[in-house]
């Protein structure tokens, strides 16, 4: 489907996330418009292409999620890979993470390191606690943002347990805050010329 038309036209965007979260922010600004790259693992890719319903060979799921995007593979721990990435980065205004935090640092592609070879760079992350405090390096999925936040005690039913709600909602608010934290930081970028770096947690 075409991106040529849309309020963020011209934006570019490197999308290296995965399953719900990240890949919903990449989602909505390329529904906006945003030219959109994801970039998956060459071995694996995104997690959610095995995720059911399985629709004439494509998970409906994963198709959903990564609409309006264009993909390439990339190996990101190969000199190659990283070199084709830095290229890519040097032409972006946005690149998108859902690592744990450490992991673009480990590779030297980290918000510091791409600031260097493009001080306009947006890097969004999103990820289960946030890249600072002491639950930085905890695992994060939906049910523990949920439990944790506390919605899951305004659900279900009276005198029961805390419920999980019935769609991953922490996933999906995380990413569209992270969309809105891009959108924002964007508007800044084109005032100041200067990039940011928004952190959200699940």
């Amino acid at each position: 489907m075409s991106t040529a038309k849309g309020l963020l036209k011209g934006m570019k965007v490197l999308d290296l996330t995965r399953v719900l979260a990240g890949p919903y922010c990449g989602m909505m600004l390329a529904d906006m418009g945003a030219d959109v790259i994801k970039i998956e693992n060459p071995s694996t890719g995104d997690d959610s292409r095995l995720n059911f319903p399985i629709v004439q060979g494509e998970s409906a799921y994963f198709m959903n999620l990564n609409r309006n995007k264009r993909g390439i593979t990339l190996n990101l721990k190969h000199p190659k890979g990283k070199e084709i990435f830095i290229e890519l980065v040097k032409k972006a205004d946005v690149v998108l993470e859902n690592y744990r935090p450490g992991v673009m640092e480990k590779l030297g592609l980290g918000y510091e390191d791409l600031r260097k070879i493009n001080p306009k760079i947006i890097y969004g992350a999103v990820s289960g606690f946030g890249h600072f405090g002491p639950y930085s390096q905890r695992a994060g999925y939906d049910i523990i943002g949920q439990a944790m936040s506390g919605l899951m005690s305004t659900t279900g039913w009276p005198g029961g347990e805390p419920t999980r709600t019935g769609t991953a909602i922490s996933d999906v608010l995380g990413g569209l805050s992270c969309s809105i934290g891009v959108l924002a930081a964007y508007s800044n970028m084109l005032k100041t010329g200067e990039g940011e770096k928004i952190d959200i947690s699940l």
